[in-house]
């Protein structure tokens, strides 16, 4: 169960497995950030995570195929995921910015690049903001999942 609460007040949200699934509550769950309010999620120890798992989970979300994002090329499609698994990658396991860059074939200033450039858009893009934290709920989601099974 994920629960969203005001930190003011203590209003608070708990939503079923099933709904977590749905797009519209996912939605819910984003605006509920853009109103002032805290998405608890629980402690989670991010250390197991690796690069590939968070680029599997984001090219899964952009429908486009793994190996297109590992490829050379500055195809625009592609780019913008990129970065996203590389702010990620950074943020979530303990690899370091060459060996996230190394997963990309791409030099490690790639990695320092992303990390500006993703929070720079997410902070004057409210279309980027909402992907990066759908993104990042599903992350959680699946790290929680790892953890609860084990």
């Amino acid at each position: 169960m994920k629960t969203v609460r005001t930190c003011a007040e203590d209003h608070v949200l708990t939503l079923p497995l099933a709904d977590q699934q749905n797009p519209h509550i996912v939605l819910l769950i984003y605006n509920a950030f853009i109103a002032g309010y805290e998405c608890k999620l629980g402690i989670i120890d991010f250390s197991e995570v690796s690069t590939k798992a968070i680029s599997n989970l984001v090219c899964h979300y952009y429908s486009i195929p793994e190996i297109a994002i590992r490829k050379k090329g500055r195809i625009e499609k592609y780019t913008e995921p990129r970065l996203i698994i590389m702010h990620f990658a950074q943020k979530y396991t303990r690899e370091k910015q060459r060996e996230i860059a190394g997963y990309f074939n791409r030099p490690h200033t790639i990695v320092v690049y992303a990390k500006k450039t993703v929070a720079a858009l997410y902070e004057t893009d409210c279309h980027y903001r909402m992907v990066v934290d759908s993104i990042e709920l599903l992350l959680k989601k699946a790290i929680d999942k790892i953890y609860s099974i084990s």
